[in-house]
């Protein structure tokens, strides 16, 4: 379950993303849409854990991804996260299967076949 509340990120002074309150529940799917600059890349670093909003919560099965501790952060992110981003940075010699196991391994986690 995701959970956010009062979130607000701004850059210099400027609030580029405010979202006054969003649920997804477990299962469930949700599409963000928008153009260039409208905060779609700021929301998922906030919900991963990868900066820090100005304001709001953000939780994930109920932890509060916004006050963990930058550790306890990284430590969520190994865990719980993934984000299969627009330009992928993959090791060029391995396959893109071989790339996600990488990454399992680097994040202690067990290898999938």
């Amino acid at each position: 379950m995701l959970e956010i509340r009062g979130l607000r990120h701004a850059y210099d002074g400027r609030t580029v993303l405010s979202v006054p309150s969003w649920d997804v529940a477990a299962g469930e799917a949700s599409l963000v849409l928008g153009p260039s600059g409208s905060g779609k890349s700021t929301l998922l670093n906030v919900i991963a854990g990868l900066a820090t909003p100005t304001e709001g919560s953000v939780r994930v099965d109920g932890e509060e991804v916004t006050r963990l501790a930058p550790a306890a952060r990284d430590a969520f992110r190994a865990r719980r996260v993934g984000l299969v981003l627009q330009t992928l940075h993959l090791v060029g010699v391995v396959s893109v299967r071989d790339n996600l196991r990488l990454a399992q391994r680097l994040a202690g986690c067990r290898v999938d076949d």
